[in-house]
This record gives C-alpha cells, sequence and structure tokens, in this order.
C-alpha cells in the first residue's frame, strides 16, 4: 500500500486538501478491495472521497463505470467526478422488448471498477442484476446513507449488507467544518442520535439554512403556511417559486397531503389564464409553464426516472406535449403522460432544489420547517 500513500499525499498536497482518517482508509482499501462500502450522513465527506477514489483509479488505467438507481442521482454523480454516469438500468443496457439487461453473467460490463452510488435505493433485483454483469477481478463500490430511506421495491440491500459483516465498510463519522455551519446537517445528525433537533425560528433575516414555521396544529394551518411562505417570504429572500422551491411530505391523501397541496400551489404558482393551454390526465392537471417529474426510465426518450422539467406546449390537435429537460425538447403523447407528474409537492424521498419545504404531521405537534 506504499504507492498508494504516496499517490494520495501527492493528490491532497497538489489540491491543498486534508483528508479525515476515514476517508485516506476509504481511498486505500478502494485500491484493491473487490467490494467495498462508503456508508455515512451529510456533510460527512462521501462525494469527495469517492471523487478521491475515481481519481486513484484513473491514475491506476482502470476501467470505470460510474452508475446509480435513478436518472437524478447519476447526474449527481456525472457532475461530482466529471465522468459520464448513467443509471443502473442503461449501465446494464436494459432492453425494453425482452424486458431484461444485455449485461449480465454471459455478457459482463466492459467495465473493471464500477461505483454505484445511492446504494440504499437498491432493491433486489437490481442489485442481484448489477452484481451478476460484473466480471471476475472486477472491484464494486457501493456508497450510500444507510439512514436513508431504503428502496421502494423488495430489499434493503445497503443495510443487509453492512448489517451481515461479510463486506468490508468504511463508515464516514466526522462532519467536516464547511458542514457544520449548515443547519441542515446539524438538525439530521441530532435526529440520527436520538436528541431534538434545534432550528432556528422563521424571520425576514434568517442566519442559517434551516428554519421552523411553528404554522399551528391542524392540517388547514399547515397549507396557510405553506401559501404564505411561497407568496411572500420565499420571494422576499430571493428564491423564485416557480424554479426553486420543493414541497416534501409523508402522505398522498389529505389537506396537507401531495394530491392537494399540487393543487394548491399550481393554482399559485402556475394560475390559469385564457392564453394558457392546460389538460387533465391522471387526475393531474397539466397546464403550459408547470414544471413536471419523469416517474419512470423511458429508454426510447431518454428521459429517466427523477428528471425535472417544464412543459413548454400543448397541441391539442396532434395531442402532444412538449417538455423541456435542460437543454432538450422531449415530445410525449397523451397516452404517456401518466409517467409525468406536478412535482411541486412530492412524498418525503428526498428534495432537488434550491429551497425545500418541509411538512410533518405528528399531531398534535405538527411543524412546517423550510430549508434554504
Amino acid at each position: 500500500m506504499p504507492s498508494v500513500r504516496n499517490w494520495l499525499d501527492r493528490f491532497t498536497n497538489s489540491r491543498k486538501i486534508q483528508l479525515s482518517e476515514q476517508q485516506r482508509q476509504a481511498v486505500e482499501m478502494a485500491a484493491y478491495s473487490p467490494i467495498l462500502i462508503l456508508t455515512g450522513g451529510p456533510g460527512c465527506g462521501k462525494t469527495f472521497t469517492t471523487h478521491t477514489i475515481v481519481s486513484l483509479w484513473k491514475a491506476m488505467g482502470k476501467s470505470i463505470a460510474l452508475a446509480a438507481p435513478t436518472g437524478r442521482a447519476a447526474q449527481g454523480l456525472n457532475e461530482m467526478t466529471g465522468l459520464e454516469a448513467k443509471t443502473i438500468h442503461r449501465t446494464l443496457e436494459f432492453d425494453p422488448k425482452t424486458m431484461g439487461f444485455k449485461c449480465d453473467s454471459e455478457n459482463s460490463l466492459p467495465h473493471n471498477a464500477i461505483i454505484a452510488d445511492e446504494a440504499s435505493m437498491l432493491d433486489l433485483f437490481l442489485a442481484y442484476s448489477l452484481v451478476k454483469a460484473i466480471s471476475v477481478g472486477s472491484q464494486l463500490l457501493l456508497v450510500g446513507d444507510i439512514d436513508q430511506l431504503p428502496s421502494v421495491s423488495p430489499g434493503q440491500i445497503l443495510a443487509d449488507l453492512i448489517n451481515s459483516g461479510r463486506v468490508p465498510v468504511v463508515r464516514l463519522t466526522q462532519v467536516f467544518r464547511q458542514a457544520q455551519h449548515s443547519a441542515i446537517i446539524t438538525a439530521a445528525h441530532q435526529i440520527n442520535l436520538g436528541q431534538y433537533p434545534t432550528i432556528e425560528p422563521i424571520s425576514d433575516n434568517p442566519v442559517s439554512d434551516c428554519l421552523w414555521h411553528g404554522g399551528g396544529h391542524q392540517p388547514e394551518h399547515g397549507v396557510q403556511a405553506i401559501c404564505e411562505l411561497i407568496t411572500d417570504l420565499i420571494p422576499r429572500l430571493g428564491f423564485n417559486p416557480v424554479t426553486d422551491v420543493q414541497v416534501l411530505c409523508p402522505m398522498t391523501r389529505g389537506l396537507v397531503g401531495t394530491r392537494n397541496l399540487n393543487t394548491v400551489l399550481q393554482q399559485l404558482i402556475n394560475p390559469p389564464s385564457p392564453d394558457k393551454v392546460e389538460i387533465t390526465r391522471g387526475g393531474n392537471l397539466l397546464p403550459e409553464g408547470d414544471r413536471i417529474i419523469q416517474l419512470t426510465n423511458d429508454y426510447n426518450r431518454e428521459v429517466f426516472n427523477g428528471d425535472l422539467g417544464i412543459i413548454q406546449s400543448i397541441d391539442t390537435v396532434e395531442q402532444e406535449v412538449a417538455v423541456q429537460y435542460g437543454e432538450r425538447t422531449v415530445i410525449y403523447d397523451y397516452a404517456d403522460l401518466i409517467d409525468i407528474l406536478p412535482p411541486l409537492t412530492r412524498r418525503c424521498s428526498g428534495g432537488f432544489l434550491n429551497l425545500t419545504i418541509q411538512v410533518s404531521v405528528s399531531y398534535p405537534y405538527g411543524f412546517f420547517a423550510t430549508a434554504l
């Protein structure tokens, strides 16, 4: 291992950075371990450790594949490493005709170093398919937070592998100084330790990135509080409610469920007008100018679960909807609109944008916190 340690010293010195002992251990183990799990809470350096491991593997001349369960997670992996990252389905070359993967035990992946990020979201089928397609002698790095929600499909792969004691694990626990300034990260670690989080009361001059809104104890108070945040405080703090807001809540039904809040917020953020075309599909109103989220992996259109777009135009004659995803415009037939949903409000599985409003409804102790 001296050669790896020497490389790591040169790497950190050239960038004037310092890794924790846990991070150095992870990088050194990743040099030769056939399989390794890197886990830890927010602010503990998983992202930079993964970036360093990728740099080491590149220096070792390895062929690297970067994958994640969702399109959004793959995009984050791409931005973090500078290398192409794909969903696990795309990495394994999912074939819609056969409903199977082209890469398997008979046709293994052409890479000898694979990283699967957001591994807490891996279900049994996807994890099995990935491992089966890795050739003998290759390395696998699983990165994820054991405290995050498990996959919505059967299996909690990351937690089970860690708890098995049969797989090498590096758990990052040191919260870095930059992250310590984030009240969101501090609150997350307090909750994991069973402590009641300390959150700043909401005001016009916040000093932290996590604010507490009392909001009352009834669901209608919650709806009112969120509406006031959207129309008043958030714009005054310099955020754009149309593009910068994500509301997370723990249920679908009820006044503070995703269905009702999506309808309420739609009327506030993108109200109807005579010159705006809108249609209804699957009980969801989809007007021009609305933000949407892709719910499934669509390989024909190359849009994937978690991708966010904006409805650009609706053609009622051709029955087509044009959605802008970054630089690309994707055309949907009306029949395929069941795969998209307004994402103003989502169930609690993570935020995507600059600001999230988290709704807790542990009655009678309901609270509404906004994280900037």
